[in-house]
């Protein structure tokens, strides 16, 4: 009966310690309408995708997870008339750890599903670490393991960014660097050449009262590149090049509008095919709890 009741005490604490971990945890749920249009691409049209992301704070640990269903009209390349539409899942996961104010260690991985591009079923996986250096200065590194069908590739970055409070209006600007190394092999039937690819993006985002903002451009060029803090992959055979976007929300008591739109410029490497740009908009919804 002793034994019973320190065994009911005990489930009783750690029900309590759960319990309040768990009102006292935060987060957000988003959910993101894009719309995307091709020019100039060898068969890709015009498409749309569907994202859904939950964040959610728990004690020292930060946790992500994000669906991303894309759906893309394809036209012939020669004859302009419908063929297979190009579908595409990502599923993407993710853990911060606070080591203390300071430290912050992250890990990450990305999985794909693609009807039609050779790297169906390919993996990412990430780790990164987080250094606030004082000042209101933050160095961010990372690295990722691509792994697919045929090839693998592997990305290193560095990013150092800088708070910048003026009066009312919270600022912050930024710059990352990023090296990819993809190995020799196979893109399907294409045979990957070129073996190493740089960028350089800069950052400037802010927030006045209930408004905020965020600008990012990137140059130099990229191909199968993770981006949004290893939230997402560029996992189709097109080589990167200059890329333009920007984002502009207003907070509504608990939720976010946000509103956004992304210029992109790249080569198709299989089909050889120069000058194909992306136009994207998007509108999202944001729920912080």
């Amino acid at each position: 009966m002793q034994l019973s009741r320190k065994r009911i005490r005990m489930r009783s604490f750690i029900g309590m310690v759960i319990l309040s971990t768990l009102i006292q945890a935060e987060g957000s749920m988003l959910y993101k309408r894009l719309f995307v249009d091709f020019d100039n691409a060898y068969t890709k049209d015009s498409g749309f995708a569907n994202i859904y992301m939950l964040e959610h704070q728990l004690g020292d640990f930060k946790l992500f997870g994000s669906i991303s269903d894309q759906k893309v009209k394809r036209l012939h390349p020669a004859l302009r008339t419908p063929i297979e539409t190009l579908d595409v899942q990502k599923y993407a996961f993710g853990v911060d750890y606070d080591v203390d104010n300071n430290w912050v260690v992250k890990t990450r991985y990305i999985r794909i599903d693609d009807n039609v591009a050779p790297t169906d079923e390919g993996e990412v996986y990430g780790l990164g670490v987080m250094r606030n250096v004082g000042n209101g200065y933050i160095v961010d590194s990372a690295i990722y393991r691509g792994l697919y069908d045929g090839f693998d590739c592997n990305q290193y970055e560095v990013a150092l960014t800088k708070k910048l409070p003026l009066g009312g209006l919270k600022l912050k600007t930024g710059i990352r660097a990023r090296y990819i190394d993809v190995d020799s092999g196979l893109y399907g039937v294409y045979t990957l050449k070129q073996k190493h690819y740089n960028s350089l993006s800069f950052h400037v985002g802010g927030a006045y009262e209930n408004y905020f903002f965020g600008l990012h451009a990137t140059y130099g060029k990229r191909l199968f590149g993770v981006l949004n803090d290893g939230k997402s992959v560029e996992h189709h055979a097109m080589m990167m090049r200059d890329t333009y976007s920007l984002n502009i929300g207003k907070k509504i008591d608990r939720f976010d509008i946000i509103l956004g739109y992304l210029y992109r410029d790249a080569k198709e490497l299989p089909s050889n095919r120069d000058n194909v740009k992306t136009n994207a908009w998007s509108v999202a919804l944001k729920y912080n709890y």
